[in-house]
């Protein structure tokens, strides 16, 4: 599907087969398929989606929208992080129409409708069966466990000058028996009740401090874009510790001291990220240079590829996020990493050119333009 949606959207055979090659070769993609985890299928879900939605921008075609809606409620049912995708889709959609389209105004938002419908459709009863069978209206109940014990606890910490995994703990994160001392009148409620109560105080918590929290939750979009990962390496090969680490460090003390720690104390870590992180910021370099492009930047296709990225990755931020957290956007950096890599490679062979960047059309002629 990454070779697909990058012919798709740069009309370009050699740039699919670049970002194919790219994705091939992303350390977290080649992991995360060698053990029992739901990254790689929630990646795939969203390059599914992704795809016929670029489809149906290409070609207005309904019935790719509705595929797209279909395979898009599925990914939120492996990971609940696309929960709210299929609205700010919606609302993407609506705003264009209205504001860019003067024709087929009518039959397009007809569209959208059916993409609403069609995945709030098969997301809704999953809500309403949770509501019915255990008194929680939520999606998913990891959400208010999340709101309690990691953004919740990431804000009291820094409130409280504590350590985040000592705050966790004295929250009962790791023993439901001293979340029980402080909340004795939860012993007798249902689950459903109990996971309601966490979501309204971590909500309360955050809504307490927002700048706090959005200092906290900024810095962990900064982690999830930019960590190379190599400690789920050492982790899948037993050289990291699977639980604590260095999170706790990351959140407490910030990059620069948990880089002068690591380098300190767990050399192999501070190497293996090293070594690991030149690759990373390639990729990011390289599917930045699209922003520089105003014919592409003007494309809806491609804006709508800019966006998902951006969705997926504001929402990983907060203390708990790590590279891991950026492994669904990994495939679309890939496709618009591949347009700026071939670009790069084409002035490479062109000699005082001036720095403008080409159109994807320029990018495949001068690939395939023989060396004089």
């Amino acid at each position: 599907m990454v070779y697909r949606t990058s012919r798709l959207l740069f009309e370009s055979e050699q740039i699919g087969l670049v970002a194919a090659a790219l994705y091939a070769i992303e350390p977290l993609s080649i992991l995360y398929t060698s053990g029992l985890v739901t990254e790689t299928l929630f990646a795939t879900l969203v390059m599914v989606w992704v795809y016929f939605f670029i489809r149906y921008l290409r070609q207005q075609l309904p019935v790719y929208l509705v595929v797209s809606g279909v395979v898009l409620a599925a990914s939120v049912y492996v990971r609940p992080i696309g929960y709210f995708m299929p609205m700010v889709i919606a609302a993407v959609l609506a705003v264009r129409v209205l504001v860019t389209l003067r024709e087929n105004r009518r039959r397009l938002m007809a569209h959208i409708g059916a993409f609403v419908v069609t995945s709030l459709g098969l997301i809704g009863p999953w809500q309403l069966r949770n509501k019915v069978e255990t008194g929680y209206a939520g999606f998913s109940a990891i959400s208010s466990e999340n709101m309690y014990f990691y953004l919740a606890a990431s804000v009291l910490a820094a409130q409280r000058h504590v350590p985040f995994y000592e705050m966790q703990d004295r929250l009962g994160y790791q023993d439901e028996r001293i979340y029980l001392q402080q909340h004795p009148e939860q012993r007798n409620w249902p689950p459903g009740r109990r996971f309601d109560y966490m979501s309204r105080e971590g909500k309360r918590v955050l809504l307490s401090s927002p700048l706090t929290y959005a200092r906290i939750h900024f810095e962990g979009i900064l982690r999830a874009i930019f960590d190379p990962g190599s400690t789920e390496f050492l982790k899948f090969f037993h050289l990291y510790p699977r639980q604590g680490g260095l999170l706790g460090v990351l959140v407490d003390k910030g990059i620069v001291k948990t880089i002068r720690t690591l380098l300190l104390t767990r050399p192999i870590v501070f190497w293996s990220n090293a070594v690991l992180l030149p690759l990373q910021l390639m990729y990011l370099s390289c599917a930045c240079i699209v922003l520089f492009s105003k014919r592409l930047m003007w494309d809806p296709s491609n804006l709508a590829a800019l966006l998902i990225v951006s969705y997926y990755l504001a929402i990983s931020g907060g203390p708990a996020a790590l590279g891991r957290f950026r492994h669904p956007a990994m495939p679309i950096i890939c496709v618009l990493a591949a347009y700026g890599l071939c670009l790069v490679l084409s002035r490479l062979r062109r000699t005082g050119s001036r720095p403008s960047c080409a159109t994807p059309s320029q990018v495949t002629l001068l690939i395939q333009r023989p060396r004089s």
